[in-house]
């Protein structure tokens, strides 16, 4: 299996023989060949473990730790070293049928599709916003909520009808401000008003995929970029994903994301 800690849904058989779109390729010299990582594929490595997410199809996956050292200039370059590939010839069937897979599943291909915008980055979080419950009362007025309602109801629709890829989408190809608002305490003000609202329409807890969608579409509103991180871990596997703007968290605490590894950022 390529995947030796996910759910079984996620992941793949490695199957060494050669499959009828593909015939020669077990057969053909691997080591002549650049293999390039589709655009929709984003990777990481978390415990010395390679994760793939495919926002295609809303999937993760993970190849076995030992395909590491020889697979690492995946997630930092994009493409398969093919020097790296002829270093040990013992596990060269392996390699070759891992590469069957892959290419199947669409995640590398022999073509170069270059990404249609570079990766954003987001800053390690500095300071998280849970202190803001216990001393901030603010009114809530009638324009906060009505803004809330509509990006309610719009990340309803991403996520009920859009899907994973394109709300990523969408999320990603928002106009940018002119300028970013950047006050601190602006954020602080917003976000305790969104929390306290939040629990009238949906809670937080095991929605982080939509508590996201919902707090950017906000935060925007008030001039703000807001970033979203898609991050995993193993042993055992788990994905998760939060909003940060800048250095700050606006949604979960520092130390509860401290042991996951970034894969993607919105």
């Amino acid at each position: 299996m390529i995947s030796t800690n996910l759910p079984d849904q996620h992941a793949l058989t490695l199957d060494s023989r050669p499959t009828a779109s593909r015939p020669n390729l077990i057969n053909q010299k691997v080591e002549m060949m650049t293999f390039h990582l589709a655009e929709h594929v984003h990777t990481c490595i978390a415990n010395g473990q390679i994760i793939l997410l495919d926002t295609l199809h809303d999937s993760y996956m993970a190849l076995p730790p030992n395909f590491t050292p020889r697979l690492k200039s995946l997630v930092f370059t994009g493409k398969i070293d093919p020097n790296a590939l002829n270093q040990s010839a013992d596990v060269d069937g392996e390699i070759r049928a891992l590469i069957n897979t892959l290419l199947d599943e669409k995640i590398i291909s022999e073509t170069r599709h270059p990404k249609l915008s570079k990766p954003r980055y987001c800053p390690p979080p500095r300071r998280d916003l849970t202190d803001i419950l216990y001393y901030r009362t603010d009114h809530l007025g009638p324009k906060i909520i009505y803004d809330f309602i509509t990006c309610l109801l719009r990340a309803l629709f991403y996520a009920k009808l859009l899907g994973f890829s394109s709300t990523l989408s969408r999320l990603t190809k928002h106009q940018k401000n002119t300028t970013v608002c950047t006050d601190e305490e602006r954020l602080s003000e917003l976000v305790y008003n969104f929390r306290r609202i939040r629990p009238y329409f949906y809670t937080a807890s095991d929605h982080c995929y939509f508590d996201c969608i919902v707090i950017i579409l906000f935060l925007r509103k008030y001039g703000f970029d807001p970033r979203w991180i898609f991050s995993v871990k193993t042993d055992p596997f788990e994905a998760h994903c939060w909003v940060q703007v800048g250095e700050v968290m606006a949604t979960d605490t520092l130390g509860a994301t401290v042991p996951f590894v970034p894969i993607l950022v919105v």
